[in-house]
């Protein structure tokens, strides 16, 4: 009678059963993990591409606002002069980067140029160029162009 009982109580899961089942989850687990990195490793390139572009437009942005208030803009040295609190400042670029006075404005950028817009009749029309990278070895830059109109 009680050999019928001790039979009829055995329901449950040997360490054999539960030790095999996590094994096949960690092998299963461990295939979708990989598979899911190498999907999101083609992310960050095209990413990093229009990250550069969009710190370019920025940058740009940030150099046609000083050429705007400039008291003088030199297309011949492409520096611009601004007035801070009765304090002239130059801008220029050197060393890949756009410094005002010396300290760093802007990096990155692999040239920098201001031409005077002749092709119009406003006197004050200047075309500014930026060539921008983000990375050490540049495989493709970042070239924008922007017209700006100096209200001095």
């Amino acid at each position: 009678m009680y050999k019928r009982m001790n039979l009829k109580n055995n329901n449950g899961f040997t360490l054999v059963e539960i030790l095999l089942v996590i094994l096949i989850l960690a092998v299963v687990m461990t295939i979708g993990a990989t598979t899911l990195i190498q999907v999101f490793n083609i992310v960050p390139e095209s990413n990093e591409r229009m990250s550069t572009r969009q710190l370019a437009e920025i940058n740009l942005s940030t150099i046609a606002t000083y050429i705007r208030n400039a008291e003088e803009v030199n297309p011949d040295n492409d520096t611009i002069t601004i007035n801070e609190d009765g304090i002239l400042k130059i801008i220029r670029h050197s060393d890949k980067s756009i410094k005002k006075n010396g300290e760093v404005l802007i990096n990155d950028i692999e040239t920098f140029s201001i031409e005077k817009d002749d092709d119009t009749e406003q006197e004050n029309l200047y075309i500014v160029t930026i060539e921008k990278c983000a990375q050490e070895e540049c495989e493709e830059n970042t070239v924008l162009t922007e017209q700006v109109l100096v209200r001095n």
